[in-house]
């Protein structure tokens, strides 16, 4: 499948597309473009890397919703106290896990990777982010604790899911 993602802001004067594929075969990486056009002219700005664009996108937008949401139930003391304590991943590649752990240990302290989605420091954590192209649930309701934000940012087909239906309002 070829996703075309367009957006506008005609007072800015920007124009951009973001296109990406999604095939069987492909790896669950994003393969794109983000083309950023004048509004005004059409002239081509700027063509990027739909993967990095994407990452970072998806990083401020579960920041965001975090802050807006998740801090919005917290106490100013616990708002001011806030500090990420813990990194924790789980992927079904070991390998792949261990080389994220790798590339993040010299930023992040204390990165853990987890056996499997019952360990009980996601029973624990006070926001858990997902981005899987997984078209099974992987958390449900039993695995959290009451009053957890969750980002799910990874599901773009209605056959994906990351979320059980009992986690769903």
């Amino acid at each position: 499948a070829l996703l075309n993602l367009p957006c506008i802001d005609i007072h800015l004067g920007y124009m951009c597309v973001k296109t990406i594929t999604s095939f069987p075969e492909s790896s669950p990486a994003i393969d794109g473009a983000v083309s950023l056009f004048n509004s005004n002219n059409g002239r081509l700005l700027l063509i990027a890397d739909a993967k990095e664009i994407t990452a970072r996108r998806t990083a401020t937008a579960s920041f965001l919703a975090t802050q807006l949401l998740a801090f919005k139930k917290w106490k100013n003391e616990q708002k001011e106290n806030a500090i990420l304590t813990n990194y924790s991943w789980l992927c079904r590649n070991m390998t792949h896990a261990i080389n994220l752990q790798s590339d993040y240990s010299s930023k992040l302290n204390n990165i853990e990777i987890l056996k499997d989605l019952n360990d009980n420091r996601i029973q624990q954590s006070d926001v858990i982010c997902t981005c899987t192209a997984s078209e099974e649930a992987l958390i449900g309701l039993k695995q959290v604790k009451k009053g957890v934000h969750i980002n799910a940012v990874g599901s773009f087909r209605e056959t994906m899911r990351e979320l059980a239906d009992d986690l769903m309002l």
